[in-house]
């Protein structure tokens, strides 16, 4: 519900901002928006392999060395074992959607 949320209002901010623009006429609002939705859309789909990197990072630290069995394929294996596919998902979209929105914008 989170991402779509997120992702009903950034196709709606694209889209209001392409309906504004008149044809053809590139502005840097629509510039900004389209590279800052492009982010996010790449954000939301890649946020599995986010987590599974985070979780990686903090047995690390908690353990000290990693195990042996700590690969990034394992690591997605046992958060969907753990709480299925929203537990690949939900865990910091909203934030990494929008810190890629703002951060693509600005760039």
């Amino acid at each position: 519900l989170e991402a779509a949320v997120v992702a009903g209002s950034i196709g709606g901010s694209v889209a209001s901002v392409a309906a504004w623009a008149p044809a053809g006429e590139r502005t840097i609002l629509h510039d900004c928006l389209a590279s800052g939705s492009a982010n996010a859309v790449a954000s939301g789909l890649l946020n599995p392999m986010d987590i599974s990197k985070t979780r990686m990072q903090v047995e690390v630290r908690a353990v000290g060395t990693a195990s042996q069995r700590s690969g990034v394929l394992h690591t997605l294996r046992t958060l969907h074992t753990q709480g299925g596919l929203r537990n690949l998902w939900l865990p910091g979209l909203t934030a990494s959607m929008m810190r890629e929105m703002v951060g693509g914008s600005i760039r």
